[in-house]
């Protein structure tokens, strides 16, 4: 047995004495890798800008996930849209959506500041926010070196233009602003500050490579999204402007639809009002040119069945008018998703079909605002709503 353990011990120290012959007269060029990668993992720490990351959840009332509203409370909500939790996804990450929040936060004029070799963002420290006077005509610049003076009144430009601050100043760049804004720790008047004027665009699609929203789980309706980013605070601010901004969008469609549904309820309480009116006056005509005033009892029967002959011709002339209104509403195409009310239609299969056709352009109609004429989505809703037009 102690033969047998010295037999295996020899070959095991002859192995690792032949591997290591081998590979022995490599050892400079072992040495230089060694140190090559060590000098690269120490530049790449030191100079390395580091992302942080901001994370934010949304719930979202999808039709077909989650808990349904009751009946009755959605009887009540008459302005609020049904929801599809995928295009929501496609909203919260839309071009437009996220446009309004780089302009809103004026990310198109970011700062820097040059230090130990590298460029290092101020956006916490530079002690004002620059503002274009039009963001969409602003063209990539180079370097703009900018000079502050302890008094806070004014900066220069590249060393020679003065601008003063919280006044609009017309300069080659466009007309800009430098708005004053709290920071807790400003930047010396000594290091050598720039900033960059970006295209609106440029930004946003900066943006949208370090934006990931998506569902917690197949079943769930409640969107998580991360944005990464070189500034925590910027990473935070960013996420929750997209969120106000996706919040203001749904409260603009909710009131234009409010808005768009209360004319048509005046215009119809109007009609309402005029028929009445005109059937009133038939009635009244016919009692003074019969003297039904004292009449006999054969005779208020017979003006209760001309009464109730007149009722149910004015409730069928209603529904003429209904008709016709859903009729050119429908032929014209300029509902823009708002259908006239089947107030006195008894037909269900009429009243499903223009809910049905209510709720696919009022969809389609949110969607375009943020996406563009090509996305599949908005080419399904478009198909829906001319199958069930005809």
């Amino acid at each position: 047995m102690n033969q047998i353990k010295k037999e295996k011990r020899e070959v095991k120290e002859a192995f690792i004495r032949e591997l290591f012959m081998k590979y022995v007269m490599y050892w400079p060029l072992l040495l230089f890798l060694l140190i090559l990668a060590s000098t690269g993992s120490y530049v790449w720490l030191k100079y390395a800008t580091p992302k942080y990351e901001a994370t934010a959840t949304i719930l979202i009332k999808d039709e077909k996930k989650g808990a349904d509203d009751s009946k009755l409370m959605e009887s009540l909500n008459i302005t609020e849209t049904k929801k599809i939790i995928e295009n929501e996804i496609e909203v919260l990450q839309s071009r437009t959506l996220i446009d309004k929040v780089v302009k809103s936060l004026h990310l198109y004029a970011p700062v820097y500041i040059e230090k130990e070799g590298r460029d290092i963002s101020a956006y916490d420290n530079f002690p004002y926010r620059i503002e274009h006077s039009n963001p969409d005509s602003i063209l990539n610049s180079e370097r703009i070196y900018v000079k502050l003076y302890q008094k806070n009144d004014k900066v220069i430009l590249n060393g020679d233009q003065i601008v003063l601050v919280n006044q609009w100043t017309n300069s080659k760049y466009g007309e800009i602003k430098f708005v004053p804004k709290y920071v807790s720790q400003a930047v010396s008047f000594q290091e050598p500050i720039y900033f960059l004027l970006k295209k609106p665009r440029v930004i946003t699609r900066e943006i949208l490579e370090n934006l990931n929203i998506k569902t917690l789980n197949k079943l769930s309706s409640i969107l998580n999204i991360r944005y990464r980013d070189e500034v925590s605070q910027r990473a935070e601010i960013i996420v929750d402007k997209l969120i106000d901004m996706y919040n203001q969008t749904v409260k603009d469609d909710k009131n234009t639809l409010a808005e768009n549904t209360l004319k048509f309820v005046d215009e119809r309480l109007n009609a309402v009002s005029k028929d009445i009116d005109s059937i009133e006056k038939l009635v009244q005509s016919y009692k003074i040119s019969s003297g039904s005033s004292d009449i006999s009892s054969q005779g208020q029967l017979y003006l209760k069945n001309v009464s109730e002959n007149d009722q149910e011709l004015g409730r069928l002339n209603m529904q003429l008018g209904v008709l016709d209104q859903l009729q050119y509403s429908i032929q014209s195409n300029s509902s823009g998703g708002l259908m006239p009310a089947t107030v006195g239609i008894s037909d269900p299969n009429i009243s499903k079909l223009m809910t049905d056709l209510s709720d696919k352009e009022l969809e389609y109609e949110r969607l375009k605002k943020t996406v563009a004429e090509n996305n599949p989505m908005l080419s399904s809703l478009k198909d829906q709503i001319n199958r069930i037009r005809p």
